[in-house]
C-alpha cells in the first residue's frame, strides 16, 4: 500500500565533518538511560551466543546445524531436509517482523541487536580500556611512535584478536559439536574446511568491528538504504527538537549571543557532545541521516549537558514525527494493522507447523543394483533400502510390516532408532512366481513406532516381477 508523500520522513544524505573528511571517529562514552539498556542486552545476548553451544536438552545439544549430516538440533527437537519449510517459514517471519518493528521503532535492531553493532562497541570498550578515553586517544594517534605507543597499540590488537578468536570458535560450535571441536582445536587436529571457516571468520570479525565500523552500516548493509520506504509519520526516530534547540547559543571570540542580534536564544550551547559520542560521527542536529543507527547515544549526552546546565528541555528525543498521525490518519492504522496481522499469522504458522509436524519420517529407495530376483526358495523377492528418522526426543523401536495381505511376504522385523537419529535397514519382499500375475504392482509398508509417540507411516511402494 502506497502512503502519501506528507505521511513519509524525508530521509538527509547529509555526513558528519569527520566523515567527509575521511577522519577517523573518536566515540565518546556516555552513561545515560538508553546506553544502560543497550549494555544489558548487549551483555544478555553475548551470554547466550557463548554459552549456548555448550547446553543440551535430553543428551543433545540445545542447538546445532550439524550440516554433515543435514540435520538441525533446536530446543530437544530434531529436525532434517524435509523441514525445509520449516525455514521458508521462518524467514518470512523474520522479514515481517523487522519490517513491523521498523515502522513502528526505526532503527531499533541496528542500534541495541545488531551483531555488527554489538561487537562494534566491544572493540570500542578494548580501545578506551588500553588507550584511555576519546581525548587521550587523539593524543595518542597523534604522538610519533614511541616504544609505550607501540606497547600500547600490540596490546590493544591482541585484545581484538582473542575476541575474534573466541568469536569464531563459538559461530562454528553452532556447526560442529562444541566438545569435539575444543578437542580438536586442542590436539590441533582441525579438517581444512573447519580452518578455513575458523580464519575467515575470526578474519571477518576483527576487520569489521575493528576498522570498518560505521562503514559496514553505511556502505555493506542494505538495511540504512531502503530504511526510507519504511518510515511514516508515526515512526519513532531519534530526532533534533530545532524549535527548542535553535538558535544555538555559541561561545568564543568572534561569537555573539542571541540577545546582541535581537533574538531569542534556543537551548542548544552547541558544545557538539551529541557527535563526539555518536558511533557514526553524524551531527543529529542536521536532520535524520540514514548513517544514524538509534543507539540513542546522543540523547543520553544532551540530556546530561541539560542536567548540568539545569534545564528541563529535551532537545534531542526519541520519538515520531507527528504523534498524532497514527490516531489521525486512516492509512497508516491500516497498513500498521495489516502488516501486523501478517507478522502474527506468519508466527501462528510456524508454531503450528513445529507442534503438528510428524516425528517419523520413512524414505524408501529400491536396490538398485538388481530390481527383482530368484531367491533361493525360487521366490521372486525385490529389496528395499529404509531410512528411518526419529526427530522425537524419546528413543523409538519401529516395527516394520506391510498392510498388504497374501501373496507377498515379508519377515516382520524391527528397527531400534535412537532420539534424533537416523537409521538404515533393509527388507526383502517375496512371492511365489506362479501367483504374480501383474509384472508391476503396489504394496502398502507399514512402519509404526511402539514406544512414546507410536507413530504410524505408511509408504507405497511398487514391487517389480518381471
Amino acid at each position: 500500500m502506497k502512503v502519501s508523500p506528507e505521511h513519509r520522513i524525508p530521509i538527509q544524505v547529509q555526513h558528519s565533518d569527520s566523515s567527509q573528511q575521511g577522519q577517523p571517529i573518536y566515540m565518546r562514552f556516555m552513561k545515560g538511560k538508553w546506553q544502560t539498556w543497550r549494555v544489558i542486552l548487549h551483555r544478555l545476548l553475548f551470554f547466550v551466543y557463548f554459552i549456548l553451544p555448550w547446553l543440551t536438552w535430553s543428551e543433545q545439544p540445545l542447538l546445532l546445524m550439524d550440516l554433515k549430516q543435514a540435520r538441525f538440533y533446536i530446543l530437544g527437537s530434531t529436525f532434517g531436509t524435509q523441514d525445509l519449510f520449516l525455514v521458508a517459514c521462518f524467514f518470512i517471519f523474520a522479514a515481517l517482523l523487522l519490517l513491523y518493528v521498523t515502522m513502528r521503532y526505526g532503527r531499533i535492531w541496528c542500534g541495541f541487536l545488531c551483531p555488527q553493532t554489538m561487537w562494534t562497541f566491544l572493540f570500542i570498550l578494548c580501545e578506551h580500556i588500553f588507550e584511555g578515553s576519546r581525548h587521550q586517544r587523539m593524543t595518542l594517534n597523534r604522538q610519533p611512535w614511541s616504544w609505550r605507543k607501540v606497547k600500547i597499540k600490540v596490546n590493544k590488537h591482541l585484545a581484538w584478536l582473542f575476541i575474534a578468536m573466541i568469536t569464531s570458535l563459538t559461530f562454528i560450535a553452532y556447526f560442529v559439536p562444541v566438545r569435539e571441536l575444543v578437542t580438536d582445536v586442542f590436539f590441533m587436529q582441525l579438517s581444512f574446511s573447519t580452518s578455513m571457516s575458523l580464519l575467515l571468520i575470526m578474519a571477518a570479525t576483527y576487520i569489521n568491528a575493528g576498522w570498518m565500523r560505521e562503514k559496514v552500516c553505511q556502505h555493506l548493509c542494505p538495511y540504512s538504504r531502503f530504511q526510507s520506504v519504511m518510515f511514516d509519520a508515526s515512526t519513532s526516530v531519534v530526532m533534533y527538537q530545532e524549535q527548542q534547540g535553535e538558535p544555538r547559543i555559541t561561545h568564543g571570540r568572534n561569537s555573539r549571543s542571541g540577545k546582541e542580534e535581537g533574538m531569542s536564544q534556543g537551548g542548544c550551547i552547541d558544545c557538539k557532545l551529541c557527535v563526539q559520542v555518536c558511533p557514526a560521527g553524524i551531527d543529529i542536529r542536521d536532520g535524520l541521516q540514514y548513517e544514524c543507527i538509534q543507539c540513542g547515544a546522543c540523547i543520553d549526552a544532551c540530556a546530561h549537558v541539560m542536567r548540568k546546565q539545569r534545564s528541563d528541555l529535551r532537545l534531542i528525543t526519541y520519538q515520531a514525527s507527528n504523534k498524532y498521525a497514527f490516531i489521525q490518519d486512516r492509512v497508516l492504522r491500516f497498513k500498521h494493522s495489516f502488516y501486523g496481522i501478517l507478522c502474527l499469522l506468519s508466527c501462528i504458522a510456524l508454531c503450528v507447523y513445529i507442534v503438528l509436524r510428524p516425528t517419523t519420517f520413512v524414505e524408501v529407495a529400491r536396490d538398485r543394483k538388481q530390481l527383482w530376483h530368484i531367491n533361493a526358495e525360487g521366490y521372486i523377492e525385490n529389496s528395499y533400502n529404509l531410512k528411518i528418522s526419529n526427530t522425537s526426543q524419546c528413543a523409538q523401536t519401529y516395527i516394520i510390516d506391510m498392510r498388504t495381505l497374501r501373496p507377498y511376504r515379508l519377515d516382520k522385523s524391527s528397527l531400534y532408532v535412537p532420539a534424533g537419529e537416523v537409521r538404515y535397514h533393509t527388507i526383502h519382499i517375496s512371492i511365489a512366481e506362479h501367483e504374480s500375475r501383474n509384472p508391476i504392482s503396489f504394496i502398502d509398508l507399514l512402519v509404526t513406532g511402539v514406544d512414546c509417540t507410536k507413530d504410524e507411516v505408511v509408504k507405497k511402494i511398487s514391487f517389480l516381477s518381471q
